[in-house]
């Protein structure tokens, strides 16, 4: 049996987007016949493969101290005997990955494209992998040389583009929305954390605006979400606002919402695949790009980054304004981009080297 070695993490400084699109891959390893192992530095991280019937490596020690891993993971691969080793986190290094290139087939989901990586095989199913729309690239000094993949990995593996998108198979299948003609249903999401603090800030807008008693909202906190006492009480004294808990799939609340109010990761490309109008919001930089494309190319409307004169203002004017149209022409451009096949094709890739 082939078996594909993970290394990532979910904490509250990474939340979940890392290990969630991993544990996607791996579901699709293990559809295929293979075997994912997980190996994670703490404790808190094992939880979630196991809850998916994984296997789990706990290196116990330090999550983000990636030079002193280097042996550890030196003697860990020639133990194992690993032929595939698949890393995400935005905190490795040069020399991290070069070690561990030189003793396995290592592979890198990469969004930022911060360097050049010496690995064997480069992942980006973003919107924006094979170049920035020219529009989103006007919003950057630096985009003019970033995603030159194929000119600047002429020796290493591309598995690039939205066809690669790792949907969980609670989105499948892909079914056409209906668009309604008065938004009725608001779903609200940032992700597993909220250091910004957006939805207590929006919630107090929300729930100051007369114009939107009748428009029910639902807030999904994450994980690790910051003040989720906090919009509990809140909400306790408006009957449109839901606080739900964090959902294994955001599916089922997605079918149900008219429009999501999302940041810029992930939740953004399972939007896309049930045609759910979006506007979006970034509070990282590495959500930067996905957000100028996907507003440039008309995927969903941006409306700012909160560390910088966010305007609570404005994001509920482009709710308020949001027409029955623009929604419908939205929901059929998002749903030409992800298939729900990514995963699988990733795992084939990994499985087979």
């Amino acid at each position: 049996m082939n078996t594909l070695y993970i290394r990532t993490e979910a904490n509250v400084t990474t939340a979940m987007g890392h290990m969630a699109r991993c544990l996607t891959i791996a579901d699709a390893v293990k559809m295929l016949g293979g075997r994912a192992v997980f190996i994670v530095a703490e404790e808190g991280s094992t939880r979630f493969p196991k809850e998916r019937g994984h296997e789990v490596i706990c290196l116990n020690r330090r999550w983000d101290d990636f030079d002193g891993e280097i042996e550890i993971l030196t003697s860990l691969i020639k133990e194992k005997n690993i032929k595939s080793l698949l890393v995400d986190s935005y905190y490795v290094n040069e020399a991290y990955m070069a070690a561990l290139n030189k003793l396995t087939y290592l592979s890198y989901i990469d969004d930022l494209y911060e360097r050049i990586w010496p690995v064997s095989c480069i992942i980006n199913y973003s919107i924006y992998a094979e170049g920035l729309p020219e529009k989103a690239a006007q919003s950057s000094e630096d985009s003019k040389d970033k995603f030159c993949y194929k000119k600047d990995y002429p020796e290493t593996d591309l598995i690039l583009g939205t066809k690669y998108f790792p949907l969980r198979k609670e989105f499948l299948p892909i079914v056409k929305r209906q668009i309604p003609e008065k938004i009725k249903n608001v779903l609200v999401v940032t992700g597993g954390s909220d250091i910004y603090h957006f939805m207590l800030n929006i919630l107090v807008h929300i729930m100051n605006d007369s114009e939107l008693k009748d428009v029910n909202f639902n807030f999904i906190c994450g994980s690790f979400h910051e003040d989720r006492e906090k919009l509990i009480e809140m909400a306790k004294d408006a009957d449109n606002i839901t606080i739900l808990n964090t959902q294994p799939s955001l599916k089922e609340v997605m079918d149900q919402s008219d429009i999501i109010i999302s940041a810029g990761g992930t939740t953004l490309y399972e939007a896309a695949s049930c045609g759910l109008p979006a506007i979006c919001f970034s509070f990282a930089d590495n959500q930067h790009y996905n957000v100028w494309s996907f507003d440039s190319e008309g995927y969903a409307i941006y409306a700012g980054d909160v560390r910088n004169n966010f305007s609570y203002p404005g994001i509920i004017d482009m709710l308020k304004s949001f027409d029955k149209d623009k929604r419908q022409l939205m929901s059929d451009k998002l749903q030409s981009l992800v298939d729900g096949k990514g995963a699988e094709r990733i795992a084939k890739h990994l499985l087979e080297v």
